[in-house]
C-alpha cells in the first residue's frame, strides 16, 4: 500500500497480490521454506475473520474479501488463530499463553529480522 501513495498510482498492486505477499511471501521474507500455503507437509498456521463488521461489508466472498484484507482487516479482526495446527486464541482471547513471554518472543524475532541482510 506504501508504493500506491508513493507512487500516486492506485493501480500498482493488487489485492491479490498483496495477499499473496502476505501469506506466501512470509516464506521469502523470513528464509523458511514449507510456510505461507496450506497443503500435506507445511505447517497449518491459519486465522479466521469476523467479516460482520462494518468496515468488512460488504463481503460476498469473492474479490472484495481479498480487498478488505488488503485494505481495510485490522488485527482486531482476527478471532481464532491456529499455529501449527495448535489452537492459539479463541475468540480473541490467548489459550496457554504468557503474555509477558509472547511480548518478549516477538521483540526478539523483529529484532533478529531486522538486524539481517
Amino acid at each position: 500500500l506504501y508504493y500506491k501513495g508513493y507512487y500516486h498510482d492506485p493501480t500498482l498492486i493488487k489485492a491479490q497480490q498483496v495477499f499473496q505477499l502476505a501469506t506466501k511471501g512470509g516464506e521469502k521474507a523470513v528464509n523458511w521454506e514449507g510456510i505461507g500455503t496450506l497443503e500435506p507437509n507445511t505447517l497449518a498456521d491459519i486465522v479466521t475473520i469476523n467479516l460482520k463488521k462494518p468496515h468488512l461489508t460488504p463481503s460476498n466472498f469473492d474479490e472484495s474479501v481479498l480487498n478488505h484484507f488488503a485494505y481495510s482487516m485490522k488485527g482486531s479482526d482476527v478471532e481464532n488463530v491456529i499455529i501449527n495446527g495448535k489452537l492459539i486464541q479463541e475468540d480473541r482471547i490467548l489459550i496457554d499463553q504468557d503474555i509477558e513471554n509472547v511480548i518478549m518472543q516477538v521483540e526478539q524475532t523483529a529484532q533478529r529480522l531486522l538486524s539481517e541482510d
